[in-house]
């Protein structure tokens, strides 16, 4: 899949935790936004990516796993993996 766009931008980091019926919850957010655009986008990562490192302003690429749901054709994604641009 192609994309015109080689990195995005970071916003805000929203990471939660919290105790719930004894077992420890975490849920991380990340917002960001294009390059050349000034709307912001949210997107739920995986606790399996760690983002707590990132700050506002870090230029980062997303690595999208793209799948479809039962025996719908419109495609789904989610991120498996975040790089920091240097």
């Amino acid at each position: 899949m192609y994309t015109d766009h080689e990195y995005v931008i970071v916003h805000k980091i929203l990471i939660t935790e919290f105790n719930r019926f004894g077992n420890k919850w975490r849920s991380q957010t990340l917002q960001f936004k294009l390059p050349d655009k000034k709307q912001l986008f949210s997107i739920g990562v995986p606790n399996t990516v760690e983002i707590s490192h990132l700050k506002k302003g870090n230029k980062i690429k997303l690595q999208l796993h793209i799948f479809r749901r039962g025996r719908s054709y419109s495609p789904q994604f989610s991120v498996s993996g975040v790089l920091l641009l240097q």
